[in-house]
């Protein structure tokens, strides 16, 4: 068995990537629906010329559908292979594959997207990032359906402290649409200890059909602990001290960190209404070069 540990720190992110495909092919599965089963943070950093590969997986268990049948386990897997550029100061860009498995079977193709964030800082204050996010999301799947998504990404930072928000919303189309414009929203609060871990509380939820919303019961909201290992994903300035920088915003790259270049995420979703799955399991990590 290989020990981690024991393996040179550049061949770290490799590991972990690795470590996750094998969960997410080895984790015992039923179908995961085209929706929001993967747990991902969007942020306005953008440094023009790096590039970044992105596996993100979610896992989840407790249906409402089982709750009376603990015997009969329903956990539905979904996993994300990305590739993004940061193609100018202000543009990122992001090709995304999503997969989905059934119990006793394999992977399946089930969408592809393409998502872009265009950075606007230049008119916010240092301690605040903005920028908007917009997502067309074609389904390959004879279940799922296509969809575009666009909405503000804002991230504050305070000291060690940060917050990220995605108020985003959403509009389907084509087969199996749905009726209505749908709000679907994400947040991230973190404390960093450090350069290579940080902890943090992540909430993520989804409204269908603002204009004719469903009773809270009927919504999905969840919310739980994520650890952060290395670099926190698109966070790449921290208030840390360096020598000859004291106490300023530093970029990490600048000081040709090893863990700058990879990040691994880990953490505990849990549902806060009864149409939401009671537990959610989110393994997220990337490359950035």
């Amino acid at each position: 068995m290989i020990d981690l540990f024991q393996c040179p720190r550049r061949w770290a992110p490799l590991y972990t990537l690795a470590a996750l495909a094998a969960q997410a092919c080895l984790w015992p599965t039923d179908r995961a629906d085209a929706g929001h089963e993967i747990f991902h943070i969007f942020t306005p950093m953008i440094e023009r010329g790096h590039w970044g590969l992105e596996l993100n997986n979610g896992f989840q268990s407790g249906f409402p559908d089982q709750r009376d049948e603990p015997d009969d386990a329903d956990v539905r897997s979904a996993s994300e292979f990305g590739l993004h550029a940061d193609l100018t100061d202000f543009w990122m860009t992001k090709v995304a594959l999503d997969f989905e498995r059934e119990v006793g079977g394999h992977y399946e193709l089930a969408a592809v997207a393409s998502e872009n964030v265009f950075r606007m800082d230049k008119w916010t204050p240092r301690s605040i990032d903005v920028g908007w996010f917009t997502s067309l999301s074609a389904a390959v799947s004879s279940e799922g359906t296509n969809s575009i998504e666009f909405g503000p990404v804002v991230t504050l930072t305070s000291g060690s402290m940060a917050l990220a928000l995605n108020p985003f919303f959403e509009k389907t189309f084509g087969q199996n649409r749905e009726e209505g414009l749908a709000f679907v929203y994400a947040y991230r609060a973190t404390y960093s200890f450090s350069d290579l871990f940080s902890i943090g509380v992540e909430g993520y939820g989804e409204i269908e059909d603002i204009e004719n919303a469903p009773p809270t019961s009927d919504q999905l909201h969840r919310m739980g602990p994520v650890l952060y290992f290395g670099t926190v994903h698109g966070m790449d300035n921290h208030t840390h001290d360096h020598e000859g920088h004291g106490s300023e915003l530093v970029n990490l790259h600048e000081l040709e960190l090893d863990h700058a270049e990879w990040y691994a995420e880990i953490g505990v979703l849990f549902g806060l209404t009864d149409n939401t799955s009671d537990t959610a399991l989110k393994l997220n990590a990337g490359l950035h070069f």
